[in-house]
């Protein structure tokens, strides 16, 4: 089941907005909360004065054990705490999927566990975990196209996969505290696909991954150049 509860925070024009949060959030039995993830409406509710929508940034547990997913998403300000937040994800994944019982157990072997910080990059997880692309070829493929000076001169930190269609991995653009900046790149899947497997991409881009957390923004945090 999913666990929710509602907070009650103030809109800009000072009335009250009531927002639905999801402490756990079981996609297989509510898809249409994984939906609101996609559409980037998770947390949000519009204002019933002026219209104006709120979002509420919250921890939560993502769990979709039909497509063998478990997600601890944290807030971005966490991202510093993010040895921290890894261990977490580790004994939820640990307590729940191997010390469950024999049905859960028998997929938590394949199971896609990461840590996130924020909704975009759960949001991402999701997108590039449906189109079969592994995560860390998609942090791979950051690393390279961040070495692009007109990049540089932007301030972008990141790239952050919007969706795959087409035959295309499309990114859009944002700087270290993830605010999207001007500008998309798109890149064929065939070339992700065809980057070599973990041990190799590990060994070529070291301290891009570290347990369940996979992301370029880890050697953006810890000041190590990405070009």
């Amino acid at each position: 089941m999913s666990i929710t509860h509602e907070r009650i925070v103030p809109c800009r024009c000072g009335a009250e907005v009531v927002v639905t949060l999801v402490e756990s959030l079981n996609a297989a039995r509510h898809p249409h909360l994984r939906q609101q993830v996609i559409d980037r409406t998770l947390h949000m509710a519009a204002c019933e004065a002026c219209g104006q929508r709120a979002m509420v940034a919250a921890r939560l547990v993502y769990v979709d054990l039909q497509r063998r997913q478990l997600i601890g998403v944290y807030l971005p300000s966490d991202r510093p705490q993010a040895r921290v937040c890894s261990e977490e994800v580790v004994r939820v994944y640990e307590r729940y999927l191997r010390g469950g019982p024999a049905p859960i157990r028998a997929l938590a072997d394949d199971c896609l566990v990461r840590a996130v910080f924020g909704y975009e990059e759960l949001r991402e997880k999701l997108v590039g975990d449906d189109a079969g692309l592994s995560d860390l070829a998609i942090e791979a493929t950051k690393y390279e196209l961040l070495g692009d000076a007109r990049l540089q001169e932007k301030g972008a930190a990141t790239l952050r996969l919007d969706e795959v269609a087409d035959g295309l991995a499309r990114f859009h653009v944002e700087d270290v505290d993830g605010r999207p900046l001007q500008g998309r790149i798109d890149v064929p899947r065939a070339a992700i696909e065809a980057l070599p497997g973990r041990e190799a991409l590990l060994a070529t881009y070291p301290g891009i991954a570290s347990g369940p957390h996979v992301s370029v923004l880890r050697l953006v945090w810890a000041g190590t150049p990405v070009f």
